[in-house]
């Protein structure tokens, strides 16, 4: 289920696990490049959802995630990233 999140002012695309964040079980976070979705991660999240609590997001631009009329840099996108980090109350992943 894709979740929109406002990270930074901006909405944020999010699909994770349904059954959410449990304590002790290890956290992973996909991250596209330039041009993709959370979807080109499919393969490889369906088969460990029960594993791990899992994180997939649309970096911003992206997806479905919005599209502000910015420069795209990775500073920008690791800005994005923490902060949705920290919208999961996630410490590391």
């Amino acid at each position: 289920m894709i979740d929109l999140r406002e990270i930074g002012g901006r909405k944020l695309a999010c699909w994770m696990n349904d059954d959410g964040f449990r304590p002790g079980r290890k956290t992973l976070v996909f991250i596209h490049g330039s041009g993709g979705s959370h979807t080109d991660w499919s393969r490889q999240f369906i088969p460990l959802q029960h594993l791990f609590y899992i994180a997939v997001m649309d970096l911003p631009g992206h997806g479905q995630s919005a599209k502000p009329a910015i420069a795209y840099t990775l500073p920008f996108a690791s800005r994005f990233l923490g902060g949705l980090l920290d919208a999961l109350g996630l410490d590391e992943a």
